[in-house]
């Protein structure tokens, strides 16, 4: 009979196929490995070497992108050109011809501020330190005996007394510290010269007799300077300053204490 032949036949197939089937059932969820060489780049990419080649020699730089590189951006970063007009206002301290150590008077004026640093050079820090001031100030005052009043007006029948204005016309530059980097504030000292002239009039009794003249004059000083912006690109800003400067005029010295507010541009 064939009965046993089929039999074997068939329990042999079954256990051949039985490590098949569990292996398949066991790689599922396995990726297939696949070695370096064998490894497939996307279509349009190209394998990088494991080591770049070497850089090129870099060519040398012209003329002109030498001086660009080396050109400052100081004033792209600070566009004010470091002109600043301002009034100044305080105490002039005249030196007494009367014995006593000074005659107390109020003092005013104008003048103009130029940072001549900012167009003349390309350093930072020197835009920032050097600057000159031209400037007028004015004050005046009235000593002697019988002065009219407004409580006796007629005063000045029988009084000797003299009105004296002085001017002081002078020409000054300065070096400022600038106080931490980028910073408005800064300290100066300054050593100028300049012509004061003084016009007086002298009242004996009813009789007026005026009398002018100039003298040479040496101005020097300290003083606190400030110059914050008010616009954010910083073109226009606010100049202060809080200073203390002496007026030599022959052999008598004026003292004046006081500052000055204005706008730089």
């Amino acid at each position: 009979m064939r009965t046993p032949s089929v039999i074997a036949l068939a329990t042999a197939v079954a256990f051949a196929g039985a490590p098949l089937t569990a292996q398949a059932a066991d790689g599922d969820d396995q990726p297939i490995p696949f070695s370096d060489e064998d490894r497939v780049q996307p279509e349009g990419r190209r394998e990088l070497p494991r080591r770049s080649d070497e850089s090129a020699n870099l060519r040398d730089e012209s003329d002109y992108e030498q001086l660009e590189r080396e050109k400052s951006l100081a004033g792209a970063d600070d566009p004010n050109i470091g002109l600043s007009p301002e009034l100044v206002m305080g105490l002039m301290l005249i030196d007494s011809s009367r014995g006593q150590l000074v005659e107390t008077r109020f003092d005013w004026g104008l003048r103009l501020t130029w940072e001549w640093g900012r167009t003349f050079l390309a350093d930072e820090d020197l835009r920032d330190a050097l600057f000159a001031d031209v400037t007028w100030q004015y004050t005046a005052q009235r000593d002697g005996t019988g002065i009219p009043t407004a409580a006796c007006p007629t005063c000045a029948s029988t009084g000797i007394y003299a009105d004296t204005n002085y001017h002081y016309f002078t020409l000054a530059p300065a070096y400022a510290l600038v106080l931490g980097r980028n910073s408005p504030f800064s300290v100066y000292a300054q050593l100028g010269a300049g012509l004061g002239y003084e016009f007086a009039a002298l009242h004996v009794r009813d009789v007026e007799t005026q009398i002018a003249g100039t003298k040479f004059l040496f101005q020097y000083g300290i003083g606190f300077r400030g110059r914050p912006a008010i616009v954010a690109d910083g073109s226009v800003r606010v100049s202060f300053r809080v200073e203390v400067t002496r007026f030599r005029r022959g052999y008598m010295d004026d003292t004046f204490v006081g500052g000055s507010v204005g706008a730089a541009f």
